[in-house]
């Protein structure tokens, strides 16, 4: 099974909605915080409501959640994780369940936590041993939208895996 996560149901209706819609024959189901309900399930399989508090900068209730949901999924399943923040969520809740599973992380931008203001780069300082210690062992793919990303955050992670 495919399963899309985000951390705003938006991302996945906006921008991913209508590639769900064209691969029509293909079963990818959402998970990510549901507030349009009905538009969610006029794209995708199934719908899963993750809890998050988008306030948080690190909501752990939101990481124990993902980290059930995950394992009530199963194994030997697809997840396509979407932006930074989600990515770092799901990290630790795959960590948390072992999951053997193939995970792709997109990363639409790099935004705030590689913005050079003073609580971002305290953040970066705090979770890079995080991302050291997890990356590589939960990511197989990152594809990035240019090569400028891709050679900041590889070099921040030190992540060995494929980056497109």
């Amino acid at each position: 099974m495919i399963y899309y996560v985000a951390h705003w149901d938006k991302i996945l209706l906006q921008s991913r909605g209508p590639i769900v819609k064209y691969l029509n024959t293909l079963k990818i189901n959402a998970i990510c915080p549901i507030k349009h309900k009905n538009e969610l399930n006029s794209f995708y399989n199934q719908s899963i409501n993750w809890e998050l508090d988008k306030t948080k900068i690190l909501d752990f209730k939101a990481i124990f959640n993902l980290a059930s949901i995950i394992k009530n999924n199963g194994e030997q399943n697809i997840y396509h994780i979407f932006t930074l923040k989600s990515g770092i969520l799901f990290m630790i809740s795959n960590f948390i369940t072992k999951n053997d599973s193939k995970n792709i992380l997109s990363v639409t931008g790099l935004g705030y936590l590689f913005s050079n203001n003073l609580k971002a780069k305290i953040l970066r300082s705090l979770i890079k041993p995080i991302f050291i210690f997890l990356i590589n062992k939960t990511f197989d793919t990152i594809i990035f939208q240019n090569k400028s990303d891709l050679r900041i955050f590889n070099k921040f992670t030190h992540f060995q895996n494929k980056s497109i």
